[in-house]
């Protein structure tokens, strides 16, 4: 079963800003987080389990904020701006730049609890055969740390008219055809937040099983052909990248429109 409530709360755009935030909390709790969860139980000859435990999506708290500041365009551009003077049809017309018209940038800060794990009492491995987990206290008993996430978008879009200074065969003005281009900068996880997604049951440790340094297996550790070699390529196999979230990102893309 999951229960909880979302809070949410939208500023009305004031003058150049628009801000948006919410706060989820949430209880996720029942017999298994997966349809296979007791095979191993029933294949044992146990009975149904029908404890509730946390499922391994419970993330019970979670907050977002989103702040937009953008400047718009015409009456209603308040940026920087500056004039000059033009000649059109030989009269000197000014005419004014407005250099951050259709400009902004949004930036969204998230910020998570860590979801639940099972820990282990006694060391293992899973890369080395042989070796078994024991279950420490209960089901996802234990939580990952909070994960932070804060992503920037810039962009500015052009417009343009496709029919400017176009008539059609009785000489009249076409009707404005008003397309658009949109530069945009993505940046995704802006301060390089380090997140842990999964980590080892027995250590809690995102880069260490605890395999290595467990008195257990100090004998078949030792039996290896090169001792050395063995716990040098052993460390950087347990040393998962993808124990981690995505480091920093960007990406520069332009958008086409009509």
């Amino acid at each position: 079963t999951v229960q909880g409530f979302t809070f949410s709360y939208r500023m009305n755009r004031t003058k150049n800003i628009t801000l948006s935030a919410n706060y989820t909390l949430q209880f996720a709790k029942g017999t298994g987080s997966r349809t296979t969860s007791q095979v191993s139980i029933l294949a044992a000859g146990q009975p149904n389990l029908r404890t509730l435990t946390n499922l391994s999506f419970d993330q019970r708290h979670r907050i977002g904020i989103n702040f937009d500041y953008r400047f718009e365009n015409g009456l209603n551009y308040d940026g920087p701006k500056t004039e000059k003077v033009v000649i059109v049809d030989g009269k000197e017309t000014v005419k004014t730049i407005e250099w951050l018209a259709n400009t902004g940038f949004a930036l969204l800060f998230s910020a998570a609890s860590g979801t639940p794990y099972t820990r282990s009492s006694t060391p293992y491995s899973n890369i080395v055969a042989g070796t078994n987990a024991t279950l420490a206290g209960s089901i996802n008993g234990s939580n990952l740390p909070w994960q932070y996430q804060c992503d920037l978008r810039i962009d500015k879009t052009f417009m343009f008219n496709f029919n400017k200074n176009k008539t059609d065969e009785n000489g009249k003005a076409k009707a404005a055809k008003i397309g658009y281009i949109n530069v945009y900068l993505d940046i995704q996880n802006l301060f390089n937040f380090k997140n842990i997604i999964s980590v080892y049951d027995y250590t809690g440790n995102p880069d260490d099983d605890g395999y290595l340094s467990a008195a257990a297996y100090q004998q078949q550790i030792n039996s290896q052909i090169y001792v050395p070699s063995y716990v040098w390529y052993y460390t950087m196999r347990v040393q998962n990248p993808y124990n981690y979230s995505r480091p920093f990102r960007a990406s520069l893309g332009i958008q086409f429109g009509f």
